[in-house]
């Protein structure tokens, strides 16, 4: 039986609003989670990057480290990784026979995969791991970890029914992995939930670092990247390997956490810092899969991210004509998300992410205002996109992991990407 097939049984749970069953089964199993150090990064978007580029830094550094992220694209062993190497099937399976035998089939399919990753981290002896939440922060599944440092990207509203349709509710959910006398570094811009975070560590005796108030950076041109002006120093002409203005933020949260991980015995030079952001790579972000037309893969999801596609879109490509293949997922604000679409594209070709979750199509054509058609095969999709495109425009798959992960797969098939 495969991983997939094995891991059918979690599929249906849903989710639990409650950490009593993953602490109770980490319990049993010795509480592998606190046998490392780990850093937790939440927030709404950019949390992946972050993660991906502290790890870089760490490995560069000579650690060797644990990567927990969610969702995956293709193959669900890319969630946990230890250095670049995806978990091995044969050692998922072993930790899911040993999981499952210690009550662990009364978890959902996240939190399994969660207790997965603790356990594998413990038995690869990572010197540490870096943590993605997967949803919220305070009852969320990685939150039973105990962390050196917390990071929140950025608040903004997504997974509304279960964490608030206000911003300061989400912000009290998002602060959740904020540690008792702990450190916590934050991008977070819009004032009220600046001040609700604040708050909130202050009243746990935090350590709270923004940026743009105690760390910052400063654009220079796309040839020459930033300049980072940070906790305890300052570096200069840095370079991200992940494109798009708005990843500048995340560099910037990535190198404030490793600059405090260097104050906490870690030994993390400039050069280590330097070297990770260059080699830093996330898939599924706008990531560059053909030319002639140019084709890229985008997993933004919500109106946030759609938002900073645009930005990045206007920016790297400049004059460009634009034909985007976007699907969905029902929870998500289909029409603020399109509009944002709307502003810059030329056509939009709707179509279905492969998910049972995927919102229709049929739901979205009311939305759309202006020149579309509508494919609901995801690869069909991508194929018309790509066939009815000029040599000199752009393909951008977006709207959900899910399609930007059928369209990798499919890519990954016949040897294209």
């Amino acid at each position: 039986m495969d991983i997939e097939a094995r891991l059918e049984v979690f599929a249906g749970k849903g989710i639990h609003l409650d950490l009593a069953p993953i602490r109770d089964l980490l319990e049993r199993r010795g509480n592998p989670q606190r046998t490392y150090p780990s850093v937790i990064v939440g927030g709404t978007n950019g949390k992946g990057s972050v993660c991906s580029a502290l790890a870089c830094i760490l490995r560069q550094a000579g650690y060797k480290v644990g990567l927990y992220t969610s969702p995956h694209l293709v193959d669900v062993r890319e969630r946990i990784r230890v250095n670049e190497n995806l978990i091995s099937s044969a050692e998922f399976m072993r930790i899911l026979d040993e999981l499952i035998e210690a009550g662990g089939d009364k978890l959902t399919y996240f939190e399994i995969l969660t207790a997965l990753a603790f356990q594998y981290f413990k038995d690869s002896k990572v010197d540490i791991a870096v943590l993605e939440v997967g949803m919220g922060g305070r009852l969320d599944a990685t939150n039973v970890a105990d962390p050196l440092v917390s990071v929140i990207t950025n608040i903004s509203r997504d997974h509304c029914e279960f964490l608030g349709n206000r911003l300061i509710e989400i912000a009290r959910e998002k602060a959740g992995i904020i540690r008792e006398d702990g450190i916590c570094l934050t991008g977070v811009r819009h004032k009220t939930v600046r001040d609700e975070i604040e708050r909130i560590a202050k009243a746990r005796g935090a350590r709270l670092y923004m940026l743009g108030r105690d760390f910052r950076v400063r654009r220079r041109d796309r040839e020459v990247g930033f300049d980072y002006y940070g906790l305890y120093g300052n570096f200069r002409f840095l370079s991200f390997g992940l494109s798009g203005p708005h990843q500048i933020k995340n560099a910037a949260l990535a190198v404030g956490a490793g600059e405090i991980l260097s104050r906490l015995g870690f030994t993390i030079t400039e050069e280590h810092l330097r070297r990770g952001l260059e080699h830093v790579k996330w898939e599924g972000r706008l990531e560059r899969v053909a030319d002639r037309p140019v084709t890229l893969l985008d997993g933004a999801h919500n109106t946030a991210g759609i938002g900073a596609l645009c930005r990045a879109l206007k920016e790297n490509y400049p004059g460009k004509r634009f034909i985007f293949v976007f699907g969905c997922l029902a929870d998500k604000d289909y029409k603020s998300m399109l509009a944002r679409l709307r502003s810059l594209a030329d056509l939009i070709i709707l179509t279905h992410p492969p998910t049972a979750r995927g919102r229709p199509t049929s739901d979205l054509i009311p939305a759309v205002h202006g020149d579309f058609e509508v494919v609901e095969d995801p690869v069909s999709a991508y194929e018309k996109a790509r066939t009815l495109a000029q040599k000199d425009d752009i393909v951008c798959v977006t709207g959900s992991l899910y399609l930007v992960g059928a369209i990798k797969a499919y890519l990954r098939k016949f040897g294209m990407e």
